[in-house]
């Protein structure tokens, strides 16, 4: 955390008056290495005074000011004048010796050597220089207490003349390009690990799990980030679930602030490549990887209140990637996942994986497991939907497979149809509706791309045809009755690695197809979370660059969310 006090000699409307500004907030930072900055503001003039919240993202360079009239974020095309100083480069050092290569290239001196609250500290002074947007060069004196141990930044000191175009917006009356500027920062454990709240993502998150929680906030729990290259993007697990609050707008972290009980979280919760599932009482509930010895199929409830995890009782099945949901009487059933033998490593980085068919229950009225009947067959490709009467369907390429809790059965049916990457959802009539690519055995041999199951006559029947056929997309029912498609990527032509911007929306009573809105980017492998506003919040996934002709390029992780209201 920081504190930051700034007053500036304003020259405006003719005459002079001091502009002062309380900043406080804190880091996420690896190592001394900041990317974020998070921050409330209060900008005090003779006249008004205004208070902000704002957030810097240095890896895409972007400032964000949040006005709680509309509980919106916009952005500012200036940083304030104070951005350049709040993470200062000639700290990321991690020893004397870097400090004094830093203050050799930065043009500052290591003047002095003294105590300050009972600390060992060292003081660098010299000059920085600073340009603005406009291009106009500013010379600044500036002074760093740091530690000489720790290398922590606790003071900065900085005098000059500076741009206003980065606080002009703010600050009404402000004329002057320039204004004198005498900086005094106060800075309370910095460099050390902490999470900050902001508006995006901590970091982008793909195939991930969405649960709107009972206090109105949405919880986001497993799935993984990467870096991508060629389209090629190298996976990198995720360990840090994320809530978004719609009264700031901000997403916070779930877990402790600080590094040292980092590793005690961890092993309370569910880990990465994890599902997810509200229960009755308003906690949620996740089985995926966790632990320290990255225990596949480990457990964990996630409590809104204390906005933590706990450990529960694993299942006796190692599995990662479950398929996880509620029953009726509000149990939990756990099905497919892949294993990993013991012999290789449990996240699969090496070896092969094999389908599970082991299938167990969770009733958290006990806190115990049980053994269900195992299914005929698992697919790694394969989706799980709860029907109306209670009963569970299990979608594959080829078949799918209906469970009984009550009588503890599984029953196999042969689909006419052979489907990739299976998307499917309930129907408020009982019926299903499965989309991803699908060839229909008719005449005509089409790509339908929506097939409707009717489980109580076990009987199929195409939808009319969908604009896209679609994979890794969601759907979504809306409170009318109608489906939402949204995104995806194209599944009939992988070499164009096309990733859509567009919806259409499923009509059960015409058994057609018709547009809807269109997203502000592409996005496939998303998480979509119906608000009981009728709008819909889309979280994270692949996006798709555009190239300087407006044809789609490079697809990349997204850390990035929005929201679609279907008409």
């Amino acid at each position: 955390m920081f504190e930051m006090d700034i007053v500036l000699n304003v020259q405006a409307g003719g005459r002079t008056f001091d502009v002062s500004m309380t900043y406080t907030g804190g880091f996420q930072s690896s190592a001394f290495l900041s990317s974020h900055s998070d921050a409330n503001l209060t900008i005090t003039t003779p006249s008004e005074t205004s208070q902000y919240r704002v957030f810097t993202d240095d890896w895409t360079d972007t400032y964000l000011v949040f006005d709680p009239a509309v509980r919106e974020w916009r952005e500012m095309e200036d940083k304030l004048l104070f951005s350049a100083f709040v993470e200062p480069i000639a700290i990321f050092g991690s020893s004397s010796n870097d400090l004094y290569d830093l203050a050799r290239t930065r043009h500052l001196d290591i003047t002095d050597r003294r105590s300050l609250d009972d600390s060992d500290v060292q003081v660098v002074s010299g000059k920085l220089t600073a340009e603005d947007v406009s291009g106009a060069i500013s010379d600044l004196d500036v002074t760093y207490i740091i530690g000489a141990q720790d290398m922590r930044l606790r003071r900065m000191d900085v005098k000059g003349d500076v741009s206003l175009s980065g606080i002009a917006p703010l600050v009404g009356g402000i004329e002057a390009p320039q204004g004198a500027m005498d900086l005094s920062v106060r800075f309370h454990g910095y460099g050390e690990y902490t999470y900050t709240s902001g508006p995006h993502l901590m970091t982008p998150r793909v195939s991930h799990g969405a649960v709107l929680l009972d206090d109105g906030r949405v919880l986001v729990t497993g799935g993984w980030s990467g870096v991508a290259n060629n389209n090629v993007i190298v996976p990198v697990f995720i360990f840090v679930d994320q809530v978004y609050d719609f009264s700031t707008a901000t997403w916070s972290s779930v877990g402790p602030p600080t590094e040292d009980e980092f590793e005690e979280w961890f092993e309370d919760g569910p880990g990465v490549l994890s599902s997810a599932v509200e229960l009755t009482d308003g906690r949620v509930m996740a089985v995926g990887i966790g632990g320290e010895d990255e225990i596949a199929g480990a457990a964990a409830v996630f409590d809104p209140a204390q906005n933590s995890w706990m450990p529960l009782p694993s299942p006796s099945t190692p599995r990662a990637l479950p398929n996880v949901i509620l029953l009726l009487d509000g149990r939990v059933l756990v099905a497919r996942g892949e294993f990993t033998p013991e012999s290789e490593s449990s996240l699969g980085a090496s070896g092969s994986t094999e389908p599970v068919k082991a299938v167990e229950i969770f009733d958290p009225a006990t806190g115990e497991w049980r053994q269900a009947a195992s299914t005929s067959e698992s697919d790694r490709d394969q989706s799980i939907v709860l029907l109306g009467d209670g009963r569970v369907l299990i979608v594959r390429s080829g078949s799918v497979e209906v469970y009984n809790p009550s009588t503890d059965t599984w029953t196999l049916t042969t689909m006419p149809a052979l489907v990739s990457s299976p998307v499917p959802i309930a129907l408020n009539d009982g019926r299903v509706l499965i989309t991803g690519r699908i060839s229909y055995d008719s005449p005509t041999g089409r790509i339908n791309g929506a097939v409707i199951y009717d489980p109580h006559t076990d009987t199929w029947t195409p939808t009319g045809p969908m604009t896209h056929a679609r994979m890794s997309h969601t759907l979504t029912l809306l409170p009318d009755g109608r489906v939402i498609a949204v995104g995806g990527e194209d599944p009939l032509d992988s070499s164009q690695l096309i990733i859509y911007s567009t919806t259409e929306i499923y009509d059960p009573d015409a058994n057609s197809w018709s547009p809807g809105p269109n997203l502000s980017e592409p996005r496939s492998s998303h998480s979509a979370t119906l608000l009981p506003d009728g709008r819909i919040f889309l979280v994270g996934g692949i996006g798709q660059m555009l190239n300087d002709a407006g044809q789609l390029g490079e697809r990349y992780p997204t850390n990035s969310s929005e929201f679609i209201h279907p008409q």
